[in-house]
């Protein structure tokens, strides 16, 4: 497999970018400069230099952005405490949520789009319903901290939530309840991820597995219904601060405060290639739908992208 650097655009935004997300041509960025902008990736990997789409509206840093699998909505939070929900075709604010008077920091939407979770400062977990954009509930962890990060399972039946103390809370998604607690790191986790089915079922599991990034500067592979990881991963030198799995499963990435990006083997658990494109802390990486093809943006501004293959 051979790896390169595809492109860089060295100022995407006017100060750090802290998210990046990725479905069909759409990537989408975040940053503390307060703007969100929407690239067509198609244009830039062939070379053109396209104005993204600008999305503006928030008045702090935005912490998180992300587009649903259809790549039809944008979700954002910021430093602002307010959760914003757009239209990714039209740029058109659809909605603003308050989820409270706290910093919101986490977003994630669920596989089919329908529903929308947010978390932040104190720690409690509200689902939206997107359509309607109204309140569904509200999932306590069993102690409640600074929440940092929130993924679906690919089914959409499991909502893992990662916070500053380094517990991972899995909620149970239908039942609308806290199914299990995982102490799964000493320091903040900042990243939280699942495998897809296919991926949990080679590592000779019949849950679905996930993946945390923490500032103990390691990657853990966790089954939800166990206190201890499945694996450990170390190479990264400093926090890491994001991870992504790549659809199929094969691949997980991660970016770090020591400025690197991590491409690792989920079969053996080693990292296969460290790509140095960037100055300063990576905080977010996103693969392409194909998986052959990946971004990450950071501090230092650039919003970069990679060949896998």
């Amino acid at each position: 497999m051979v790896f390169i650097v595809n492109k860089k655009v060295e100022a995407a935004h006017d100060d750090a970018v802290w998210s990046v997300s990725w479905h069909h041509e759409r990537l989408l960025t975040g940053s503390l400069d307060g703007s969100i902008k929407l690239w067509n990736a198609d244009a830039l990997m062939a070379g053109h230099a396209p104005q993204p789409q600008q999305l503006t509206g928030h008045q702090l840093g935005v912490v998180h952005a992300t587009l649903d699998a259809a790549a039809q909505y944008v979700a954002s939070s910021s430093l602002d405490s307010k959760v914003r929900l757009w239209a990714a075709d039209s740029g058109q604010l659809l909605h603003e949520f308050e989820p409270g008077t706290t910093e919101a920091w986490g977003v994630a939407f669920s596989p089919d789009s329908a529903r929308l979770a947010t978390a932040g400062q104190s720690g409690t977990v509200a689902v939206w319903d997107v359509a309607a954009c109204a309140k569904l509930y509200e999932m306590r962890p069993a102690a409640a901290k600074f929440a940092l990060a929130l993924a679906f399972s690919s089914d959409g039946r499991q909502l893992a939530c990662s916070s500053q103390d380094g517990v991972v809370s899995v909620f149970d998604v239908e039942q609308q309840s806290l199914s299990r607690s995982v102490e799964a790191h000493s320091m903040p986790v900042r990243s939280i991820c699942f495998l897809p089915p296919s991926a949990s079922s080679a590592a000779s599991s019949s849950a679905v597995l996930f993946v945390t990034a923490s500032d103990d500067r390691l990657l853990k592979l966790f089954d939800p219904r166990a206190a201890q990881p499945v694996a450990s991963m170390q190479g990264h030198l400093s926090w890491v601060l994001s991870c992504a799995v790549a659809p199929a499963g094969a691949l997980l990435a991660s970016g770090s405060a020591d400025r690197t990006v991590k491409v690792w083997d989920l079969a053996s658990r080693q990292p296969v290639h460290t790509f140095s494109a960037h100055e300063d802390s990576v905080w977010s990486v996103a693969f392409s739908d194909k998986g052959s093809q990946l971004a990450s943006t950071g501090d230092d501004r650039a919003l970069v992208v990679y060949n896998l293959g």
